[in-house]
């Protein structure tokens, strides 16, 4: 059995409509650190990117650009209001805008004492159009390790990796989301 992406689609959605987006850098809503320090913010944020790119259906605005916009001089994340994201779209002359939330990101733990646990990683993201702020496609998924259906979309050699790896979960869990925008 396959595992599906739980996402809608708006009938609204024009797919000549979307050539060039955005991505916010994501929430992060688990106050959580990656292995080697950076924030799940940017691991998450950066491996949907990536996979968009690969994706090669829309033209991508350069993430410093975004970031320019989107924090404040303290560095902190501006709230994203409908003024935001018309800013965005009309200052970098963006069709659309990712927005999203990291609202998992579990580490396998690997304590002999306490029962091993698999990684983790769930978000929230949609699609909002910047001329009428509509949220046009929308999902909210989480990916467990050790779920069949989770590692049987996994390469062979990774298939074992998967229980016990947050970052390539990580990837395997943006590169299906991903999929679900080739409209």
């Amino acid at each position: 059995m396959s595992r599906t992406i739980n996402f809608g689609l708006s009938s609204f959605v024009d797919p000549e409509q979307f050539e060039t987006i955005a991505v916010i850098p994501f929430l992060d809503k688990t106050q959580t650190s990656t292995m080697f320090g950076a924030s799940v913010q940017q691991e998450v944020t950066n491996e949907f990117i990536v996979q968009l790119v690969k994706l090669d259906r829309f033209k991508l605005v350069d993430p410093a650009k975004v970031k320019e916009l989107v924090f404040d001089e303290n560095g902190y994340l501006l709230p994203i209001t409908q003024e935001l994201i018309s800013e965005i779209g009309d200052t970098l002359e963006v069709d659309g805008v990712i927005v999203g939330s990291v609202i998992k990101y579990q580490s396998p733990t690997k304590s002999v004492l306490i029962q091993r646990t698999s990684p983790k990683v769930g978000v929230q993201i949609r699609l909002v159009a910047t001329d009428t702020s509509t949220t046009l496609w929308i999902v909210n998924e989480t990916f467990d390790g050790k779920e069949k259906e989770v590692q049987q979309l996994a390469s062979g050699n990774e298939r074992s990796r998967i229980k016990n790896d947050i970052t390539l979960l990580t990837q395997i869990l943006c590169r299906e989301i991903v999929q679900t925008l080739d409209i």
